[in-house]
């Protein structure tokens, strides 16, 4: 092998170790570490992925872009969504205040607790009376 040959062989190895800014995994395919999803292509069922920090930059450039393409206005039923979302949202924070200033949130978690040692507890007597004390 010529110098010029064995030059190419190490530049071809070289280049091949050097990960690709883009690549599309198929379905049950193992994903590198330190590539990331940027979308899922539907109709050929695979995964576009770009290394990681870029992953994000280049979904919001595609996500910006579609926007573009399709504005989307928002309708009545999105504000009742967003409405309804929002008093529920309030309405537990409310209800976990209640709890906390009574006592209730403390007997739900010791209640929890007291059930788990009594599961725990039932296990070993039915572990016992199977297999005898083998002590």
């Amino acid at each position: 092998m010529g110098k010029v040959a064995v030059a190419r062989k190490h530049f071809v190895r070289l280049i091949s170790k050097i990960p690709k800014f883009s690549i599309l995994v198929c379905e049950h395919e193992r994903l590198p570490n330190y590539y990331g999803l940027a979308w899922y292509e539907h109709k050929t069922r695979k995964a576009r992925c770009y290394i990681i920090p870029f992953n994000y930059v280049v979904r919001w450039i595609r996500d910006f872009r579609v926007s573009l393409w399709f504005p989307r206005k928002s309708t009545a039923y999105d504000q009742l969504l967003r409405d309804n979302y929002k008093k529920g949202y309030e309405d537990g924070l409310e209800t976990g205040r209640k709890n906390a200033e009574t006592a209730v949130g403390w007997l739900v978690t010791y209640g929890f607790v007291l059930y788990v040692a009594q599961q725990l507890e039932s296990t070993e007597r039915m572990i016992t009376r199977a297999y005898g004390d083998e002590e």
